[in-house]
């Protein structure tokens, strides 16, 4: 696993559960990283997305559609 970029996320529409994200709610704002399986050039890419800055090491994961399909990112800088 190698982490892309990071930075804070906007959820635009809550999830409810669905696709296994939890407690996320409309307006508020996370942390996510961009991540991707391996290092190889097209290998999949992914998002791990925060719900409390309270428990720093829990996150939960979706795809790139996923992510789009229910959070904005509002700031975001690489780590590559």
């Amino acid at each position: 696993m190698k982490i892309l970029s990071e930075g804070k996320t906007k959820c635009i529409e809550s999830p409810m559960a669905r696709h296994g994200l939890e407690g996320y709610m409309l307006d508020e704002e996370y942390r996510f990283q961009r991540c991707k399986v391996n290092e190889f050039a097209n290998a999949k890419q992914y998002y791990r997305v925060y719900p409390s800055e309270d428990f720093t090491d829990y996150y939960e994961t979706c795809s790139v559609y996923i992510f789009n399909k229910y959070f904005k990112a509002t700031g975001e800088q690489s780590i590559i």
